[in-house]
């Protein structure tokens, strides 16, 4: 009887073990636009190389929209997510700044897609777009693309985030872009609220090369759309997954068109906390 009643509590203890690793892993990520947190997921379990995200079983994967980075490191902070997922060079400035996070995996596309920065733009505003595109072509012309890559991107030294100056046109035609600071080390603020980094130093680039004057706002990143359709804005700067012709139209809303990318990449990082 003694061995029957050891042999059902082993039983019970290896099915709880069993419940409790086998839960769906739950990841954050931004919200993405045009498709639902079930509908990305479902893209997910398709697309990706099932051996690059270490120890976690894509087919049982659920994932948690938020609005901000901001709130992802909250929920990953509070347990509500087992990982967070961000862009490579995110990822690697959030490991750089903070020893409490742990890189958990990495993920990339099976497709030719990438996930890729741009400007968005109103479809009114074409030649604002065809302007841009004209000077980030330029810009990768004459390497100074790759030089700022180099400098703010790839060297993970915070000193070199900080605010650059706008050359000034006397006369000239007035650009506000919208920044939000939600992917560091690329759309970065300062503490003090000063655009900085990386996008500033492209703007001013791109300033020079149009000879307009650059003027940057802050806003929310839900609040991307619309400062571009309320008119606070010109262009703002826009993160997507840069799709082919086997991946659906995502991050992308009717009404608003996307400049060439200025900076892509095809890894994926999930970020985790470290358990104590």
């Amino acid at each position: 009887m003694k061995k029957f009643l050891f042999a059902i509590t082993l039983i019970f203890i290896f099915i709880f073990i069993f419940a409790l690793s086998s839960h769906a892993e739950i990841i954050g990520r931004h919200t993405t636009l045009n498709a639902t947190e079930q509908e990305l997921a479902a893209i997910i379990r398709e697309n990706l190389i099932q051996e690059s995200y270490i120890g976690v079983d894509i087919s049982d994967l659920e994932l948690k929209f938020y609005e901000s980075l901001t709130l992802m490191q909250l929920a990953l902070n509070r347990g509500e997510v087992d990982a967070i997922a961000v862009p490579l060079c995110v990822g690697q400035y959030m490991l750089h700044n903070n020893k409490n996070y742990e890189l958990k995996g990495v993920d990339w596309w099976l497709s030719n897609s990438a996930y890729t920065f741009n400007c968005a733009f109103l479809e009114k505003n074409k030649t604002l777009r065809d302007k841009f595109n004209f000077a980030i072509s330029q810009m990768k012309k004459s390497g100074t693309l790759a030089i700022l890559e180099n400098k703010y991107i790839n060297n993970l030294d915070q000193n070199n985030l900080k605010p650059i100056e706008f050359t000034n046109f006397d006369g000239a035609e007035i650009i506000k872009v919208a920044v939000t600071g939600d992917m560091p080390p690329i759309d970065y603020i300062a503490p003090d609220g000063t655009p900085a980094g990386f996008n500033t130093a492209l703007l001013s680039e791109i300033g020079k090369i149009l000879k307009v004057n650059i003027k940057t706002l802050n806003i929310d990143t839900s609040a991307r759309a619309v400062a571009l359709e309320s008119g606070r804005a010109d262009a703002v700067f826009w993160f997507q997954s840069n799709i082919d012709t086997n991946y659906p139209v995502i991050d992308v809303p009717e009404g608003l068109i996307i400049s060439e990318p200025y900076y892509k990449w095809n890894e994926q990082y999930f970020i985790g906390k470290k358990l104590n």
